[in-house]
């Protein structure tokens, strides 16, 4: 969680949304495993929503927080 791209993601969340990301490691398999075992990039899962209802018949998101992760994914990309 020590990684430079880990640090600046929550800072910019907490600048933005004026709230600390969540960090912490997740009980299930993604794809990022790729990217981080294999071709050894610095790489996050970052994104709105409740992984709890992902893939549920409830699956949903509100629409506020994907429009907070856009701005802060437009801001981590300005500053980094």
């Amino acid at each position: 969680m020590d990684a430079p791209l880990i640090r600046t993601l929550a800072g910019v969340h907490k600048s933005t949304m004026q709230k600390d990301a969540l960090t912490h490691g997740v009980p299930y398999g993604s794809d990022l495993r790729f990217f981080t075992n294999y071709a050894k990039m610095q790489a996050v899962l970052y994104g709105p929503g409740d992984v709890a209802l992902a893939h549920s018949l409830n699956e949903h998101v509100p629409m506020d927080e994907v429009l907070g992760v856009a701005e802060v994914i437009a801001n981590f990309l300005l500053e980094w």
